[in-house]
């Protein structure tokens, strides 16, 4: 063999061996390489888990690690999936029950339920017996706590010293009372629709009786005194009187003659007022040239009657003067309202001699002012509410006319109050003198007849 030949085989050999140490070399995707060991060539591969997150795990010195669970030894859990056999595996636990850190590493198991010595209950469902388990209670009654940690049981029912009623049950219809400073008992039956009647210290209560047939009772004031007389006030309370019926019972009456804002004052026990209330008379004309004037009003706790108008001087044309027209149509609810009467018209002195024209009569048709006979006209009397006569100059001269009266009211007060504001009408003046004046209106009045 020349050689040219040997260098041929030569060359031949060597692309064989680096074809081989080529193939050696190759390695799938994403595998490791792990080594055999001395005086072999190539490498052996690990291929990773399908599954992602799977550890490569040593498998001692005799063989190639693998891509699968590490176990505890490792510093794993040795599963595959969450689960408490994890902590089984991690702990080496496989008694149950609660698990108690007794050191360092070091656990034990208490049984279930939980024992009171272990801070729990010793009960496996909700019961009294769980609370007996913790407390040690076993005696019966009510629980009272004395102190720390202490406590003592009450027996029922529970006494009077103790906050209760000391009773465990009482008459149908009666009402518990102190029999003595630390007991309380139940009273009899109390019939229905009776007052109770305290029996005082130690002794039951009882029902009394009544007088009548209802459940209503009376408030009262005053000394109950023996055939005296009570009142009824706003508020529906009885009044003594403090004086006998027979004493009371006649009215008492209180004329008002004069005033303007004064104050009436309501009679003790006094229960009702019946008002009579009259305006001013008007003044009678005089016989020429003036007439007189109107009254003013009387007023009693702002219910008013009206005055009585003037009467009209005598006319030079026809000799005679209208009379006034009577007071009317006062201001307030009143029980009764009367027009006064009217002042005369005078008589037509060119026909002969026929004199003034008489005021209007008053109260209870008293106190007419006279008419003027060749005079002046005559006033109203007193405190009548009546008109003035009018003034006459004689036959075939001039006559003024009447004055008229006042309004007549009555006024009825029930309960009244302690006080009211009242005003007395003052009469008209007669007109001035031309020839004859005329009379003056009479002054108004108020009369207050008080019921006891």
């Amino acid at each position: 063999m020349n050689i040219k030949s040997k260098l041929v085989i030569s060359l031949a050999f060597v692309a064989t061996l680096a074809t081989a140490a080529y193939a050696q070399w190759q390695i799938s995707n994403h595998a490791i390489p792990v080594g055999r060991g001395g005086g072999v060539t190539g490498f052996n591969t690990i291929v990773p888990s399908a599954t992602s997150g799977v550890a490569l795990v040593s498998r001692g010195s005799s063989l190639d690690p693998s891509f699968t669970t590490v176990v505890v030894a490792g510093g794993g859990t040795n599963c595959t999936s969450a689960s408490g056999t994890c902590l089984d595996n991690i702990t080496g636990f496989s008694s149950t029950g609660f698990i108690k850190r007794t050191g360092a590493g070091a656990y034990s198991f208490i049984a279930d339920p939980v024992p009171v010595a272990n801070g729990g209950t010793n009960c496996a469902v909700a019961s009294g017996t769980c609370l007996d388990n913790i407390t040690g209670f076993s005696s019966t009654g009510y629980l009272k706590r004395t102190g720390a940690g202490t406590y003592t049981f009450q027996a029922a029912p529970v006494p009077v010293s103790e906050g209760g009623t000391g009773i465990a049950s009482g008459t149908s219809g009666g009402i518990p009372y102190f029999s003595g400073t630390t007991t309380i008992a139940s009273s009899g039956a109390l019939t229905a629709n009776l007052p109770v009647i305290g029996g005082g210290a130690g002794t039951t209560p009882s029902v009394g009786t009544r007088s009548g047939n209802t459940t209503a009772f009376v408030t009262t004031t005053g000394t109950q005194t023996n055939n005296n007389c009570v009142s009824i006030d706003a508020n529906g309370n009885h009044i003594a009187s403090g004086s006998t019926c027979a004493a009371t019972n006649t009215p008492t009456k209180q004329y008002l003659l004069s005033g303007t804002a004064a104050t009436y004052t309501t009679p003790a026990n006094a229960r009702s007022l019946h008002i009579v209330i009259c305006g001013g008379g008007g003044g009678g004309g005089a016989a020429i040239t003036n007439n007189g004037s109107a009254g003013t009003n009387s007023l009693f706790n702002s219910i008013q009657a009206n005055p009585g108008n003037a009467g009209n001087a005598g006319a030079a044309s026809t000799g005679s003067g209208r009379g006034g027209t009577g007071g009317s149509s006062g201001g307030g609810a009143a029980a009764l309202r009367l027009t006064g009467s009217a002042g005369g018209t005078a008589g037509n002195q060119s026909s002969g001699f026929q004199g003034g024209g008489s005021g209007g009569s008053g109260i209870y048709g008293t106190g007419i002012g006279r008419g003027g006979e060749n005079d002046a006209g005559a006033p109203g009397a007193g405190s009548s509410c009546a008109g003035g006569g009018g003034g006459s100059s004689g036959q075939n001269g001039t006559a003024g006319g009447g004055g008229g009266a006042g309004e007549y009211v009555e006024l009825i007060i029930t309960s009244p109050a302690a006080t009211y504001t009242y005003t007395v009408g003052t009469g008209g003046a007669g007109g001035a003198a031309g020839t004859q004046a005329g009379g003056n209106g009479s002054s108004g009045i108020i009369i207050v007849t008080e019921y006891y």
